[in-house]
């Protein structure tokens, strides 16, 4: 049995949110790239945190305390990856004046400005290059396509239970990032992964020694799965989002295990309402809880849907809404008829993304509550799910046996052997 998750106070508690508008005048329709940067005393580098939006709208960051300029800029395509050139129309926060962000504070309606302008200039503390010496990228972009191996300890499973029992030392170690198997390969689609509730890549393992290699690439999720569900798949659409503007691949496919199926899902909800390019083909869920999981409110101290989480934070469950205003742990999306699951599905899958919902009823618990030994056949057959699925197939294994499945892995290889690479 999991042991009771030890929850993230202590990352509330230190870290600051801001969020705040990015206006939509003087904006051409390019990509947004919002910036965060940390002042530094001269002959330091700017700490610095970014993101992309796709269109005008809200920007949030989590950071430690301190004093930070924001800025946002439209990258024009003509300019190489998505560094600031001058010329870029831009917008700086209060013309420059720096805010200070205390432990735990929380800084709303922090908006950027009234329009975009090619008469801003942004110094160099707003590169967001990753070779640029005057700054230093958060360690989630500086990892971002890092090139590893599968005995690497980031991916194993000791890393995936601290991930969930805790989460205070995962986070402060920065081990959340998005990680590659080989160098990228414009001839080979990306498959990402993304693993279940106190899991990691390294699960999987079987199944990424039986792909075809020669056609696709693995793309590796790392994160701690105690985090709420709405911050991990808005995070996950980050890293999306830079490695589609950096290398334009035309297609990717995502298999979510257990847990990951709920964040692979949400994800796929921001990438179909704010990506303007439209890459994802296949999405394979493997034993997810669609329906929630009847354990997930049985942990001693754990708040319940529609309890208050740490201090007066309400709990939220809706990723569109507040992803990063947390207050409570993935567990509580996890409950049956929790807000994140009531409206999961609200958002119709984007157009080309085929839905393959695998099901598991082979798990030695199986006689008490037909399932996978894990999640009960009646939470992974949701009937909104089954009703989105262009396909489904059950396999006679256990919730962690089925990702060592024969069949599974040939099954897997089918679905992604049937999507062309372009």
């Amino acid at each position: 049995m999991l042991q009771a998750p030890a929850r993230f106070e202590k990352v509330e508690a230190e870290l600051a949110f801001v969020r705040g508008q990015v206006p939509s005048a003087g904006w051409g329709g390019g990509p947004i790239v919002v910036v965060l940067s940390r002042d530094a005393a001269p002959g330091e580098a700017h700490a610095i945190d970014f993101q992309i939006l796709y269109q005008p709208g809200s920007y949030w960051f989590y950071a430690e305390p301190g004093s930070y300029q924001l800025a946002a800029y439209e990258h024009l395509e003509s300019h190489p990856k998505f560094n600031y050139a001058v010329g870029e129309p831009a917008v700086l926060h209060g013309d420059g004046r720096s805010i200070t962000l205390g432990p735990g504070a929380r800084l709303e309606e922090q908006d950027l400005g009234e329009r975009f302008s090619k008469r801003v200039r942004l110094g160099p503390r707003f590169d967001v290059s990753a070779d640029n010496p005057g700054t230093r990228l958060d360690p989630a972009w500086q990892k971002l396509g890092e090139v590893i191996a599968l005995d690497d300890p980031r991916i194993s499973l000791e890393a995936g239970h601290k991930g969930l029992v805790s989460a205070d030392e995962f986070i402060e170690e920065r081990a959340t990032g998005l990680f590659f198997l080989e160098a990228y390969d414009p001839a080979k689609v990306p498959v990402l992964f993304v693993h279940g509730l106190g899991g990691a890549p390294i699960q999987f393992q079987a199944i990424l020694e039986n792909l075809d290699r020669q056609r696709v690439q693995p793309w590796l999720l790392v994160y701690p799965s105690i985090v709420p569900v709405g911050i991990v798949s808005g995070i996950l659409n980050d890293l999306m989002n830079v490695l589609q503007e950096i290398y334009r691949f035309p297609r990717a496919h995502v298999v979510g295990h257990s847990l990951g199926g709920l964040v692979a899902r949400a994800y796929i909800n921001e990438y179909g309402e704010n990506s303007p390019r439209s890459y994802l083909a296949n999405f394979v869920s493997i034993d997810t809880p669609w329906g929630g999981h009847a354990g997930a409110g049985m942990f001693p101290g754990l708040p319940t849907a529609g309890e208050t989480g740490s201090g007066d934070a309400p709990l939220r469950s809706d990723p569109t809404t507040d992803r990063r205003a947390s207050g409570y742990v993935s567990l509580v999306d996890l409950a049956v008829g929790s807000g994140f699951l009531e409206t999961l599905f609200d958002t119709p899958l984007p157009p080309g993304v085929a839905h393959h919902l695998v099901f598991g009823y082979g798990g030695s618990a199986a006689a008490l509550a037909p399932g996978d030994g894990t999640v009960t056949l009646e939470s992974q057959l949701r009937m909104e799910a089954q009703r989105e699925a262009s396909s489904q197939r059950g396999f006679a294994a256990s919730h962690m046996g089925v990702l060592e499945s024969p069949e599974l892995i040939r099954y897997l290889g089918e679905v992604l052997a049937a999507s062309p690479a372009r």
